[in-house]
Formats: structure tokens, sequence, C-alpha cells
């Protein structure tokens, strides 16, 4: 069952993902199954500022203060710009090369970084 992903940056600065079921399932079924939004375990992120969120179908992408690039969630067409196609369950670092980035929005299945080039 495919699910739509939600992120919200609440209180403090903490990180909260939810997944809700696709309506389908109710239509069907008649049971409408909802994960209460969950704090994010991600050490790689721990201590930083946040200060760009977006979130794909089944991905998420933040710009950290220190202009540092992460990426989660499912990667099927490589939307995490990670140069591979497996899932991330955890914020993994996407190299920049030197590109600074300014922000980033997350589609269905792709990713879309704008980034200030180092020349």
């Amino acid at each position: 069952m495919r699910g739509f992903q939600k992120l919200g940056n609440i209180l403090y600065g903490e990180v909260w993902l939810a997944y809700l079921e696709i309506l389908a399932k109710f239509l069907v079924t008649g049971d409408f199954p909802l994960t209460l939004p969950r704090l994010l375990d991600a050490p790689s992120l721990e201590n930083m500022h946040v200060k760009v969120v977006s979130c794909g179908a089944r991905h998420t992408a933040v710009v950290t203060g220190d202009s540092k690039v992460f990426c989660w969630g499912w990667n099927k067409y490589g939307q995490l710009g990670l140069g591979d196609v497996v899932d991330r369950n955890i914020p993994s670092q996407v190299s920049m090369d030197g590109h600074v980035p300014i922000n980033v929005a997350c589609g269905w299945w792709h990713t879309l970084l704008l980034a200030e080039s180092p020349t």
C-alpha cells in the first residue's frame, strides 16, 4: 500500500514524521489506519539547524544552516541524489561537490536542488 509522507518542524526545531495510508484502503475495507507522528531519530541531523524542508510522496530532503543537504526515504528512481537506488531510513548526506545549496523541493518521484556554483 502506498503512503503519503508528511514532515513537520514542530516546537524547538524537532523534526516529526507521520505516514498516512492512502484513502483506497479506507474505501475498500472501511479501516483508515493513521500512524501518529513520531520524532525522527537522526543522529546525522543532531544539533544542526534545518533551514529548508521538503517532502515528496515517499522521500524527504533538508538543507541545513551550514549548507549541507540530507535526503532519506524511498529511492526507486534515484530521487535521493545519492548515486544509487537504495532506500534510506535515516537522513544521508548528499555530496555537493563545492556547490552551495539554496533550496530544495521534492516532487512525487524527483528532487530539485537549487545551488550556487563555487565560481
